[in-house]
């Protein structure tokens, strides 16, 4: 396992014939330098794939934070209830070495329980919405010498899994009928594609 910094990537150039990321690019705060850098390691005619959160996520986020804020507080006070043990923990999959997490106050684990964080390095929710959208990415991609070759939506996904995956079926029609909260990009070097 290699661990680095999008920005700089520890591999020679043209090394890999696909790259992909799933709700990676929303918390990288130097894009540019971070496409050119997968650029530089792609090889020609290879693909990138990466996946990102859509604006419909972000509203289903905001709109049911309280509710899963209740549904963890009585999971703890309701003995028999499923704890969501299965979920990943705090550390559970490993840290970067060197790096603490934030310490939150009291008042804010309060906002928190009605109030989400933001998801990725935007700054506020308002502008989140706004870059979770396809048409943000594309221009992105686009400005970073990148072709969009296919982008379709993904299924619907429910933050704090308050839909959990034995609805799949039901996820996979409301992702098709225009509450995807996953869109996915499938995307080629315009410098470096084969014709």
């Amino acid at each position: 396992m290699v661990i680095a910094d999008a920005a700089d990537l520890p591999f020679e150039d043209d090394s890999f014939d696909l790259i992909f990321s799933s709700n990676v690019l929303e918390h990288v705060e130097q894009l540019d330098v971070a496409f050119s850098e997968m650029k530089r390691v792609l090889a020609p005619g290879g693909i990138m794939i990466h996946s990102m959160p859509t604006g419909t996520w972000k509203v289903v986020q905001l709109l049911l934070r309280p509710v899963a804020s209740v549904v963890k507080i009585a999971r703890r006070l309701v003995p028999g209830l499923s704890s969501g043990d299965g979920r990943a923990q705090e550390g559970s999959h490993g840290a970067l070495e060197g790096l603490q997490q934030k310490r939150r106050s009291v008042l804010q684990k309060l906002f928190g329980l009605v109030i989400p964080t933001i998801h990725g390095n935007s700054g506020n929710h308002v502008y989140e919405f706004f870059q979770f959208r396809p048409k943000w990415w594309k221009r992105r991609f686009d400005e970073a010498g990148l072709d969009c070759v296919r982008s379709s939506p993904l299924f619907l996904h429910s933050p704090y899994d308050l839909l959990p995956y034995r609805f799949l079926g039901v996820r996979d029609l409301l992702g098709r009928a225009g509450f995807a909260s996953v869109d996915v990009f499938w995307l080629q070097d315009r410098n470096k594609t084969t014709r």
